[in-house]
């Protein structure tokens, strides 16, 4: 009798031991954190005066998107002409 409980739990065990190992997989899985990238800003006017900037690839390419609608905002404006 008893052997026939101890055999019923190990085997109950088998599975929930094999979930205990499979989790720390899934802890390992992280998602990549985008790049860090740094440039140097200059002070216009300025040869020396310069700001480190460090913004992931995503946010320069907000950044450099954002200037040039604001560059081809105040050229429309000026002009009357759009520009696409």
């Amino acid at each position: 009798m008893r052997l026939m409980i101890l055999i019923t739990l190990i085997l109950l065990a088998g599975p929930a031991y094999a979930l205990g190992q499979g989790q720390p997989q899934l802890e390992r899985e992280k998602p990549e954190r985008e790049k860090r990238v740094c440039k140097k800003i200059y002070e216009t006017g300025s040869l020396v005066k310069a700001k480190k900037v460090c913004l992931t690839t995503g946010q320069w390419n907000k950044v450099r998107d954002d200037a040039q609608r604001l560059s081809r905002n105040i050229v429309e404006a000026g002009t009357g002409k759009t520009f696409e």
